[in-house]
């Protein structure tokens, strides 16, 4: 089989802290029909510089020792072993055709200059910067969506080389969830947390990052604004707490309310806040929700994971109207999309709209999952590999 090489140099495979380039990276190179494909990635937390399995593949881990670190990175500044030149190491001894690297600042003319043969070289646009003609040109550009494709050649990256490769998502991992199922996930949340919370309640659920930007504090607002007007329903969230979002002037309003629902005067359940989970683990999480909220302002979205994941696993998902959003979601068919103009009423309001009405909300249920399944990582994959073979045909 062909060879190919997957590289991702600030991300480890496999993934173990929700890192989107990693889960993207090893869900793509794990699903190939005709390419043999190996990673590539950083250290992090393991110890083993090599390793194999049947699920995986080969997987060889590089990075600096902490001896090199102190040596070179702090006291020096200077580098003269780059990720690259390890990558390029690994690349002579096994001459992959495509070299795929998930790092758009990726040095294609130093890289290739290592090397003694041409492979093709692919980059995954993750993210939007401006492009560096000292860094050189890949063979291929791959943007997560239009939206981030749009910005990158505004931003000078060629248009012809430039292709919209989505995200995807695990639809046999991230699938609703059947009754038995959503009792067993229940009961090991912990019968003294919901013997509290209301009879049949509903869940309104937030995965991601807990920051204002993110729109933390605007799914925490609507959760407090429908249990007061009495509906059954408990706020479910589910992820880090990152040190930046203290500096957030609205940070102390967030916590102050976080604290607030985790802790009632009457002792009824409020809000479940759960921590940081492994990617593999949080399909648990959505297999709870029954109304999922994107309400996210952060302006590096580009094609989240997260809205792909609960509407796989058939949640009614509402949104802001960010980013690439209205590339998966269709309004008012498989989701809400809030208005461009919008504010925590406003998800307020689309939240009681589909609590008032169950059978729309069961109609954009199954919608959702009908869509997610255009994001499959094995269709996704196929995509990937056909450009594979345009590239080195």
């Amino acid at each position: 089989m062909t060879q190919s090489i997957t590289y991702v140099p600030h991300g480890t495979i496999p993934d173990w802290r929700g890192f989107s380039p990693s889960i993207v990276a090893q869900r793509l190179g794990t699903r190939f029909s005709f390419f043999s494909n190996s990673f590539v990635c950083a250290s992090e937390i393991y110890s083993e510089k090599q390793s194999a399995s049947e699920s995986l593949g080969i997987i060889r881990r590089i990075g600096p020792s902490p001896l090199y670190t102190r040596l070179f990175t702090k006291w020096t500044k200077l580098d003269p072993c780059p990720l690259d030149a390890r990558l390029a190491k690994i690349c002579e001894q096994f001459k992959p055709s495509v070299v795929h690297a998930h790092q758009l600042e990726f040095p294609v003319t130093r890289f290739l200059q290592r090397l003694s043969y041409r492979p093709k070289i692919v980059l995954h646009a993750h993210a939007v910067r401006d492009f560096e003609a000292r860094l050189g040109e890949a063979d291929l550009y791959l943007p997560v969506s239009d939206y981030t494709r749009k910005q990158l050649i505004e931003r000078g990256f060629p248009a012809a080389k430039t292709q919209v490769l989505y995200n995807g998502v695990d639809t046999d991992v991230f699938a609703p969830a059947s009754a038995t199922e959503r009792a067993d996930l229940l009961q090991r949340i912990g019968t003294g947390v919901l013997a509290n919370a209301p009879a049949g309640a509903l869940v309104i659920g937030f995965v991601g990052r807990k920051e204002v930007d993110k729109g933390y504090l605007d799914f925490l607002l609507p959760v407090q604004a429908l249990q007061a007007a009495g509906y059954p329903v408990v706020g479910l969230s589910a992820g880090p707490t990152p040190r930046s979002t203290f500096e957030h002037p609205q940070w102390q309003e967030q916590e102050a309310l976080r604290q607030t629902l985790l802790n009632p005067a009457d002792g009824r359940v409020r809000l479940i806040d759960l921590p940081a989970m492994p990617h593999k683990q949080v399909q648990s999480v959505y297999k709870l929700i029954d109304f999922f909220v994107f309400p996210s302002r952060f302006v590096g979205e580009q094609h989240p994971l997260a809205l792909l994941e609960a509407m796989s696993c058939g949640c009614a998902v509402v949104t802001s109207p960010i980013a690439s959003v209205r590339e998966t979601v269709t309004p008012d068919q498989d989701g809400v999309i809030l208005p461009d103009a919008w504010h925590a009423e406003s998800l307020t309001q689309a939240l009681r709209n589909l609590l008032d009405d169950p059978q729309r909300t069961g109609q954009l249920r199954a919608q959702a999952r009908h869509r997610a399944l255009d994001f499959d990582w094995s269709r996704i994959a196929g995509q990937l590999e056909t450009h594979y073979f345009a590239l080195i045909s």
